[in-house]
């Protein structure tokens, strides 16, 4: 395979390797291309009519989370004070609101998120240690049943990570599409947060729905130094991806000699 049409190959798999940028990736779901353009549409619409949120909704979430919240617009953007407070990153302000609210209430999820989940999509490591001393969960599950460690991996915020796992973030919590932190960040290339959650003891062997591990995407995305790390935490070589496909199968058809050798002992 020349090296043009290997490299073709491996921005296909990473297309396809993540089960959240995929719109159709449930068997027998019957979107097609028009309904997915007109409730785009009524999103966006409802978004521009509340734009305490528009930010959260558009930076945070897939393509797949926007069609379902049109499709409910009215819990969409049902946001709490608390919500718009992180957003804009006012301590004083959210400190006020705090002495208001009770546990439930800190712990709400409005447009998909929680405030905590907020402030990990921000890196905002002084509101999580707030939110978390007034008792935030930094579990709790929000949309597409994520929790606010895999928001912060979703944006390769290392210092919210730490801060979350140091409150007891759980390492391996995956959401539907049963992507771990770890997975996430290797599918990504967000290499030196990879290596933090393997340092942590993140399992190394979870697949997500369609197959792939950590050590699948370290290798596609010609990580070396990850596939290194991975190996060395006992990751198992002969895992299969529902494409039949193992992690030294993508080494080969990229090219990544160095990684075929590693994989190969």
């Amino acid at each position: 395979m020349s090296k043009r049409n290997a490299e073709l190959r491996r921005r296909q798999h990473s297309l396809e390797e993540e089960p959240d940028l995929v719109v159709d990736r449930h068997p027998g779901s019957n979107l097609s291309v028009l309904p997915i353009i007109v409730i785009v549409a009524i999103a966006l619409f409802f978004a521009f009519k509340n734009n305490d949120v528009i930010q959260t909704v558009v930076d945070t979430n897939s393509l797949e989370e926007v069609i379902s919240y049109a499709q409910k617009p009215s819990e969409v953007f049902k946001v709490s004070n608390l919500h718009q407070l992180v957003s804009t990153g006012s301590i004083a302000d959210i400190k006020q609101q705090l002495l208001e609210l009770d546990r439930e209430t800190i712990n709400e999820v409005a447009a998909g998120m929680t405030p905590i989940m907020l402030a990990a999509s921000q890196d905002n490591v002084d509101i999580i240690d707030l939110l978390f001393t007034q008792g935030a969960d930094p579990n709790k599950r929000g949309s597409m049943q994520r929790t606010a460690l895999q928001y912060a991996t979703e944006k390769n915020h290392i210092e919210a990570a730490k801060r979350l796992l140091s409150y007891g973030a759980e390492i391996d919590a995956y959401d539907d599409g049963r992507l771990t932190p770890l997975i996430m960040a290797a599918s990504r290339g967000y290499s030196e947060l990879a290596l933090l959650y393997i340092e942590k003891g993140a399992d190394v062997n979870i697949q997500h729905v369609q197959g792939w591990t950590a050590l699948i995407d370290a290798t596609a995305h010609g990580d070396i130094k990850l596939v290194k790390a991975l190996i060395e935490a006992n990751a198992d070589k002969d895992l299969t991806a529902a494409n039949g496909m193992k992690a030294i199968d993508y080494a080969r058809e990229y090219g990544f000699k160095n990684i075929v050798k590693l994989l190969s002992k």
